[in-house]
């Protein structure tokens, strides 16, 4: 590590102009791994490594498309230093249109830049080697287990969109839907809605979850359908009984042929499908049943949170209606005076 550091120095102090960020890119095939030298005024000012998991991308799409998102969020240098299959016009192009900034996108084929980016390349590689483990971890926990759940729920497509639904409420007070979304086996947060009950009264909780369900998937076919994509696979937090609501709602709007959907009962997570009474039981050491048990314990999560909430609000204001000076009566003042 110390003949590293002085390697460094050497390199760095003989080339004041440099004010560069020097990127490298390593793949095995399956994962990539870039890392990025920091350098200014000929100081080597820091680094920070990435891992990238898209194996469907070309090295050269791969390392372009890492460089428009990181400087999306990151100061961008006079240079970048990376190897030549980068799209150095489209690049250049980029920052000039984006950010009216003149960026020299260079080939390091010999001397010190050169040798920047053989260091770049050498901690890419080693941190690649570092992370294959946690990336495959991940993927048997993600994506690997989502292609195992088409398999063992037998359906016709991998469910990259999966969408959860549950009811929550108090003795049928402040009803509340709640909707989360995983992509790839993961949650995408930024598309959990939350629904509030409008069409029924009391505790029934079968009736609320066609009122959601409705409401969500209407939007297919409207203008809305961008922001509110079609599921593959809808995952039903209940046994028979809200399933059978949950599909025939599917069947109203014609989606029972287009959606898959599916039934997980929390008693012992057996797995309930429309046309078949019985349940049915996956391996509990199974990815794919985490994932199934993680996205309706997500949706149990965000529905009561919301509701808690709802319910903290209506505490707090009906507390303060009740001060005689803070009633519902509006305000007025008849005088004023003002500093001078």
């Amino acid at each position: 590590v110390m003949l590293s550091k002085l390697k460094l120095k050497r390199i760095t102090s003989l080339n004041r102009c440099i004010n560069a960020d020097i990127i490298a890119l390593k793949t095995n095939n399956l994962y990539s791994a870039v890392n990025i030298l920091i350098t200014r005024g000929g100081i080597m000012q820091g680094g920070s490594n990435f891992a990238l998991e898209d194996a469907s991308l070309s090295d050269a799409d791969a390392l372009t498309a890492f460089i428009v998102q990181y400087y999306s969020a990151h100061e961008i240098p006079e240079e970048i230093i990376t190897s030549e299959y980068c799209e150095k016009e489209l690049l250049e192009n980029f920052f000039l249109e984006n950010f009216e900034k003149k960026v020299d996108v260079v080939f390091a084929k010999q001397g010190v830049r050169k040798k920047l980016l053989e260091m770049a390349e050498k901690n890419a590689e080693e941190y690649l080697s570092k992370s294959i483990d946690k990336i495959k971890h991940k993927d048997d926990m993600t994506k690997n287990a989502c292609a195992r759940m088409k398999e063992i729920l037998g359906l016709s497509r991998y469910p990259k969109r999966m969408e959860c639904y549950d009811i929550s409420n108090i003795s049928g007070v402040d009803k509340v839907g709640s909707m989360v979304v995983f992509s790839d086996g993961e949650p995408d947060r930024m598309s959990y809605r939350r629904f509030k009950i409008k069409t029924v009264e009391g505790a029934n909780d079968f009736a609320s979850l066609q009122e959601v369900l409705r409401r969500r998937l209407s939007k297919l076919g409207t203008e809305e359908e961008s922001r509110f994509p079609k599921p593959d696979l809808i995952i039903i937090d209940g046994g028979k009984g809200q399933l059978r609501f949950a599909y025939e709602t599917l069947q109203r709007l014609g989606l029972e042929h287009k959606i898959a959907i599916v039934g997980l009962a929390k008693r012992i997570e057996e797995v309930y499908f429309p046309h078949d009474p019985l349940p049915y039981y996956i391996d509990r050491n199974s990815e794919a049943l985490k994932v199934l048990m993680h996205i309706r314990d997500e949706a149990h999560r965000f529905g009561i949170t919301f509701h808690r909430k709802k319910r903290s609000l209506a505490f707090i204001r009906s507390e303060l209606e009740s001060i005689p000076t803070l009633g519902p009566r509006s305000v007025s003042y008849t005088h004023l005076t003002l500093p001078t």
